[in-house]
């Protein structure tokens, strides 16, 4: 029956109808408090919602209840969410376990990256950036982030290729310009009243 629930939990989530989604997740982890395979995609959807400190409460349960085998999942999705609350040291500490038990996966080192950058660490996220893209190359998002940290590096005609590596990956992908070349484009573009 849980295993039930859940399933339209996810099919819910994408359907854009997250409330719904998110009770039948609680619903579904109810009668099982021990299952993890419930809790990840709750805290998921959650994740998804905003509700970062329900969806923490749910990994750290997870995690806590966690036989080994989604503990890199689990510790991705943490240092996700601490992000997004705003606390950079957990946010960090979360993504380095999750890469130390799962060094090939990309999404983590990318997640840690953006942070790193975010946190004036260009050199550390060009570092966490290409083995990212390494991990995962077809991901135009993670060319356009290596753009962007090598760029902060002062490194343009790298950051240049990394940008076309994303166009080529998908050409109906454009990069979000980095925040500081936006705003000189702003000011430059600002109507005077």
């Amino acid at each position: 029956a849980t295993a039930v629930l859940a399933r339209p939990g996810n099919v819910l989530r994408f359907a854009g109808r997250v409330d719904e989604a998110i009770w039948n997740g609680r619903a579904a982890v109810r009668p099982d408090p021990e299952s993890v395979g419930l809790r990840v995609p709750l805290a998921h959807v959650l994740l998804g919602a905003g509700w970062v400190a329900d969806a923490i409460l749910e990994l750290g349960e997870a995690l806590r209840r966690d036989d080994g085998r989604r503990a890199a999942r689990i510790h991705g999705l943490l240092g996700l969410s601490y992000g997004r609350r705003g606390d950079a040291a957990r946010a960090m500490t979360h993504l380095r376990q999750s890469i130390a038990l799962d060094p090939g996966a990309a999404t983590p080192r990318a997640n840690l990256g953006a942070l790193l950058l975010q946190q004036g660490d260009a050199a550390g996220a060009e570092r966490e950036l290409r083995a990212a893209v390494a991990a995962a190359d077809g991901q135009p998002e993670l060319h356009s982030a290596l753009g962007d940290a090598l760029q902060r590096l002062g490194r343009d005609a790298e950051a240049i290729a990394a940008y076309r590596a994303a166009l080529r990956a998908d050409p109906r992908h454009r990069p979000e310009p980095p925040a500081r070349a936006a705003t000189q484009h702003r000011r430059r573009h600002r109507r005077r009243i």
